[in-house]
């Protein structure tokens, strides 16, 4: 469901709620290390996947997995890092309709 939200654009970040939330008309994203910080930024997906200071243990943890992972399928090393550099959002919400991974899943 929260994949779906995200996708369709009806996750309830700062980007949405800004309409109905008196106290954040900006749409900035309202959490701790964010909030009312030099580092405030806008409550969207890109930066909530991508950038927001609140997630990077997160984000580290994240891509620490995803390299112990990679390391016993060097096949996957390539394609997960062309679907990184086409579009990180894309690849962390659903890589499956990326090009790399359409043609790797057809060989």
């Amino acid at each position: 469901v929260t994949q779906s939200r995200l996708l369709s654009g009806r996750f309830r970040l700062e980007s949405l709620t800004c309409h109905w939330t008196p106290g954040n008309r900006g749409g900035l994203c309202s959490l701790p290390d964010c909030w009312g910080t030099p580092s405030s930024h806008k409550g969207d997906v890109e930066a909530f996947l991508l950038a927001c200071p609140s997630l990077s243990t997160t984000r580290n943890e994240l891509t620490i997995s995803t390299e112990r992972f990679l390391q016993d399928k060097p096949q996957l090393e390539e394609i997960v890092r062309q679907c990184l550099v086409l579009s990180p959002v894309q690849f962390w919400l659903d890589c499956s309709t990326m090009p790399a991974v359409i043609s790797a899943e057809q060989s």
